[in-house]
């Protein structure tokens, strides 16, 4: 009959709905999955770069400094200090010091590391902070079995060896965390 109106029934118009509402949540699926694969990418980046940047200024100014003078000035796990060596007099043959102390501090509540800049009476000069490191960077050699052993004067006076270990961690969304650990082992010059 050429009168009848032809359509689509309503089970066929719901059948195309339920694929289109498919095709869409896999879409959106994708979509996310993507950015939080961006995320992911982006913030291990950020904190590789941030371990890199403590680990190389640390390594930088320690290969400046002298054992004892580190050890004289209490060192931990969580501490350093120490003037940087300027040059040797010529004449005495003495080691001539920065009149200036470098110090790093590990705050393992705020998770980050301090280097600061200090003039002798204590007064702070500069001072830069890396964040989200989760671990006390500080260790060194035991010099009689080669073991590493935590940070103190007489050890590290008889290794003559400093080791640096950042480690660290930020989180992705507040579900995923992402970690990432840099080591370096510093030989300090005797000075002696």
């Amino acid at each position: 009959m050429p009168d009848e109106i032809k359509g689509l029934t309503l089970v066929e118009v719901l059948v195309v709905a339920f694929i289109w509402l498919i095709v869409i949540a896999a879409l959106f699926m994708v979509l996310n999955i993507g950015y939080f694969s961006n995320d992911i990418s982006s913030t291990k980046m950020d904190l590789q770069s941030e371990v890199r940047r403590v680990i190389d200024c640390i390594i930088k100014d320690v290969r400046q400094a002298v054992s004892w003078e580190m050890a004289n000035n209490n060192p931990s796990v969580n501490y350093i200090k120490f003037r940087q060596v300027e040059g040797v007099d010529t004449s005495t043959g003495d080691i001539e010091f920065s009149s200036n102390y470098i110090e790093y501090i590990y705050d393992a509540n705020l998770s980050k590391i301090t280097r600061r800049l200090l003039y002798s009476n204590g007064e702070v000069i500069q001072s830069m902070e890396f964040n989200n490191i989760i671990k006390a960077p500080f260790s060194t050699r035991d010099p009689t079995n080669g073991e590493i052993v935590p940070l103190e004067s007489e050890t590290l006076l008889n290794s003559r060896k400093l080791i640096v270990e950042i480690s660290g961690q930020r989180q992705v969304r507040g579900t995923l965390n992402i970690d990432f650990t840099l080591k370096g082992e510093i030989k300090i010059r005797n000075g002696g």
